[in-house]
């Protein structure tokens, strides 16, 4: 109590420093509220990512390393996986495709096989299992893979795995069978649904 009292008597010793009034009738909304500094964002050495320095630095390991590189980033939603990842690698993917929360097989196949469009592959083949879909990016990929290092995000891969899909299986040769073996490739899986993942990847 003494203490705020000597407070509020130093207060009034202190100058006069009068506000600086401003004219502010040709602000926008936007510049009277500060929203106008949102601007800064434009500019892509401002849209830092805060506190990932740790999964920053251990991520840019693996992608530097000299061998085949499989990555799992595994936790709930909305606490930034993805936005690290496409942040960090975005211009560098040679495939990306993100899994449909809820889809059934065929949504699933069919956002894969649309990646693989955006990517390069001019074929016509429509595949209708996941070991006919991963041959496919396997061939994308095969000439890429010997020359120059080709990162791959899969994004939601549990949501792959419906019902007699036979996706492990299928991701699980196109890994271990073909993938493992091409020192250039480094393959980065996401995932919210933490169970599956410990107990599939």
């Amino acid at each position: 109590g003494i203490l705020g009292l000597i407070m509020l008597a130093y207060c009034f010793t202190l100058p006069n420093c009068p506000c600086r009034q401003e004219d502010d009738s040709n602000q926008t909304l936007a510049q009277r509220f500060g929203l106008d500094a949102f601007k800064l964002f434009k500019n892509r050495n401002m849209a830092t990512i805060i506190g990932r320095q740790n999964e920053m630095s251990e991520l840019r390991k693996y992608i530097d390393s000299d061998k085949a590189e499989f990555i799992a980033i595994y936790g709930r939603r909305r606490v930034g996986k993805t936005f690290l990842v496409r942040e960090m690698f975005k211009d560098k993917f040679v495939f990306e495709v993100s899994g449909t929360i809820g889809g059934k097989k065929n949504e699933q196949m069919f956002n894969f096989l649309q990646a693989l469009h955006r990517y390069g592959y001019d074929g016509t083949e429509t595949p209708t299992t996941w070991n006919a879909a991963f041959n496919l990016l396997q061939q994308l990929l095969e000439k890429k893979a010997e020359t120059q290092k080709c990162i791959l995000f899969m994004d939601e891969l549990p949501c792959f795995d419906t019902p007699k899909a036979g996706f492990v299986r299928a991701f699980d040769h196109f890994w271990n069978g073909w993938a493992s073996h091409y020192p250039n490739i480094k393959l980065i899986v996401c995932g919210s649904a933490t169970s599956w993942m410990v107990e599939n990847i």
